[in-house]
């Protein structure tokens, strides 16, 4: 069976435990928007909000649109997001995603500090 694109979003924002509200503030568009795109009454999302899409579930554009993340879900094989090699990884690059970007820069200052640390320790012999 195949599915809408508004039926996949429905399926990954339930998913994610969002109220329809929640994932309409998260894009900036309002939540009668969401309803039409899920009940189907809209066929057509615009191609800035199919990336904002992408960008809030931690997908591609191209996951969004062919359902390849959801069929994965459904068979129960992991699927982690762009970049993520295990469950945990991808939690945290979905975290890291929702992230407003001065919090961002605060974590990769975190990283790089910690990075630079442990590359200290190797050059004493510590690692």
């Amino acid at each position: 069976m195949q599915i809408n694109v508004g039926e996949r979003i429905r399926e990954l924002r339930v998913a994610a435990g969002w109220s329809q509200a929640e994932l309409a503030k998260k894009i900036s568009v309002t939540r009668p928007t969401v309803t039409q795109w899920e009940n189907g009454s809209t066929k057509n999302v615009r191609d800035e909000n199919l990336v904002a899409l992408a960008r809030v579930f931690g997908i591609s554009v191209d996951e969004l649109l062919t359902g390849e993340t959801l069929l994965a879900v459904r068979e129960g094989k992991p699927n982690y997001g762009v970049g993520a090699e295990t469950k945990e990884e991808e939690v945290l690059l979905t975290k890291f995603r929702h992230l407003n970007p001065d919090d961002r820069a605060r974590i990769q200052t975190i990283i790089a500090a910690l990075d630079a640390e442990a590359s200290s320790d190797v050059g004493r012999g510590e690692a």
